[in-house]
C-alpha cells in the first residue's frame, strides 16, 4: 500500500525548503528601517483621572509634563466627561456588538449624528470608527459615486486622505502646499461641468499651517468644484461653537463635505463626515469602511454628544479663550529666548531640528533630565531634513509649565547647536 504521507515528506525534503524565507522579508525591512533611524519606539505613558497634562512614565515612575498630545482641551480626562461616560457604560455596556446594519444601530448613534449635523448646520452626518477611516472610506466611496471626477489634493494632506484617493481610483492632481495659483491652473484644464473635488485640511498637523479657505471657496465656485475639508486639527478649537476653522471664517455653509474627529479635542474615539442628506445616505450605502466594521460603542456615542454640547457652550468658549492666551504666552517666551520655532498663527508649533538622530536625542534628554515629553517626529511622517519637535499647548498648561518648557528647550537646543 502506498504511503502518501511518507511520499509527501520525501518530496519536501528533496526540495530543500527554507522555512525561514518569510521571516527574512520582515528582518530585512526592519534592518533598513533601523539603519535609517525610522524604527518606532513607543513611550510607556499612563494618564489618569484629571491630572492631564501630567502623565506617568510607567518604566521609571517619573511624572512628565506632556507637550505633544492631541487631547487639545483635556476632555479625555475631564471630570464631567468621565462621570458622564461611566453612566453611559452602565446604560449601554462597553461595546456595539457588530455592524450597525446587522447588530442594530443604537439610538445614541443617531443622536450623535443629529448633534453633529446641527453643530455644522448641515442636513446630515455619519459616524465612523476613526478619523482615518472616515477620510479613507469617504474618499474611496466618492470614486464609486462620481466615477468621472478629478481630484485636486494638497501635497501635505494626511495619509488617510492619500490612501482614500488611491482607493478611489480617480485621476488626481497634487498641488504644492497651499498654492492657490497651481490649484487654479490645474482646475482650468477641465471643462466647467467636469466633476472636480478639491481636498484639503483646515490646519495641517505637522506644520501648523492653515489652508487659504476663502481663496479655495472662491476658486471652487469659479470652476464648479466641490470641497472636501478635513477639520480634525481645528475641531473644538476654532469657531464660536468649536466646529472648526470654517466656522471661524464664516465659511461652513460653503464647504460641501466636512470631515472631523471625536478623538482629539473631544477626547474620545471615532470620526465623522457631515454634508447633505443625499450625500451622506449614498456614502452610507457604499463606503466599505462604514458597512463592514463594528460600530463605535453606544456609550462612546452618548458621551460624544454630551462633550460636543459642552464644548459648544460657555465651557468650550472659556477653554478656547484660555487656549489662545497660552499659545500667545508660549510663543512670546520662545521669542524672548530666541528659540527658532515656526509661527503659522495657530496652535501647532514646530521646531525644525533637521536630523533624525539629533531630534531623538533632544526628545530623550527633555524627558529624562527635565521631565518634559515631546515626541520627536522623523521621516516618513515628515520629509528627510525636516525632522522636528512639535509643541502643542493646551488651556490646561500653567504659566509655570510654559516657563519650565522654554527654559529646558533653550538649554537642550543650545547644547545641540539649534540655537
Amino acid at each position: 500500500m502506498h504511503n502518501s504521507n511518507s511520499s509527501f515528506i520525501k518530496n519536501n525534503e528533496s526540495k530543500n525548503i527554507d522555512e525561514n524565507i518569510y521571516d527574512k522579508y520582515f528582518s530585512d525591512i526592519l534592518s533598513n528601517i533601523k539603519n535609517e533611524k525610522r524604527y518606532r519606539k513607543f513611550t510607556y505613558l499612563n494618564y489618569s483621572g484629571s491630572t492631564f497634562p501630567i502623565a506617568t512614565d510607567s518604566l521609571t515612575g517619573n511624572r512628565l509634563t506632556i507637550w505633544c498630545s492631541n487631547n487639545y482641551l483635556g476632555m479625555a480626562h475631564n471630570e464631567d466627561i468621565i462621570s458622564h461616560h461611566q453612566k453611559s457604560i452602565q446604560k449601554y455596556g462597553v461595546g456595539a456588538g457588530g455592524t450597525r446594519n446587522i447588530s442594530g444601530s443604537s439610538s445614541s448613534l443617531f443622536d450623535l449624528e443629529f448633534t453633529l449635523s446641527k453643530l455644522y448646520d448641515k442636513e446630515s452626518a455619519m459616524v465612523f470608527t476613526s478619523g482615518y477611516i472616515a477620510n479613507q472610506s469617504t474618499i474611496e466611496a466618492l470614486g464609486k459615486i462620481i466615477p468621472n471626477a478629478i481630484i485636486f489634493s494638497d501635497e501635505e494632506n494626511h495619509s488617510s486622505i492619500i490612501h482614500g484617493i488611491r482607493a478611489s481610483k480617480l485621476p488626481k492632481h497634487i498641488f504644492p502646499h497651499n498654492d492657490i495659483i497651481a490649484l487654479q491652473k490645474y482646475l482650468s484644464e477641465y471643462p466647467i461641468n467636469q466633476p472636480k473635488i478639491i481636498i484639503c485640511e483646515s490646519i495641517y498637523s505637522m506644520t501648523g499651517t492653515a489652508a487659504p479657505l476663502k481663496d479655495i471657496v472662491s476658486i471652487a465656485k469659479e470652476h464648479n468644484a466641490i470641497i472636501y475639508l478635513d477639520e480634525v486639527h481645528a475641531v473644538g478649537l476654532y469657531g464660536k461653537n468649536g466646529s472648526g476653522l470654517a466656522e471661524e471664517l464664516g465659511l461652513t455653509d460653503q464647504i460641501d463635505i466636512i470631515q472631523g474627529t471625536l478623538g482629539k479635542a473631544y477626547g474620545l474615539v471615532g470620526g465623522y463626515v457631515v454634508s447633505t442628506k443625499n450625500c451622506i445616505d449614498t456614502i452610507m450605502a457604499v463606503a466599505h469602511g462604514f458597512i463592514f466594521t463594528t460600530a463605535i460603542p453606544p456609550a462612546i456615542a452618548e458621551t460624544a454628544s454630551f462633550c460636543i454640547k459642552k464644548i459648544s457652550n460657555i465651557d468650550g468658549q472659556n477653554l478656547r479663550i484660555k487656549h489662545k492666551e497660552n499659545i500667545k504666552y508660549l510663543k512670546k517666551r520662545m521669542e524672548d529666548k530666541k528659540i527658532p520655532f515656526i509661527d503659522n498663527g495657530y496652535h501647532i508649533i514646530p521646531i525644525i531640528v533637521g536630523d533624525s538622530q539629533k531630534a531623538e536625542k533632544i526628545s530623550s534628554i527633555l524627558k529624562s533630565d527635565y521631565k518634559i515629553y515631546i515626541q520627536h517626529i522623523n521621516y516618513p511622517t515628515v520629509p528627510r531634513g525636516q525632522e522636528r519637535l512639535r509643541i502643542i499647548p493646551t488651556p490646561l498648561h500653567t504659566v509655570d509649565m510654559i516657563d519650565k518648557l522654554c527654559d529646558a528647550l533653550y538649554k537642550v537646543l543650545k547644547l545641540y547647536k539649534i540655537i
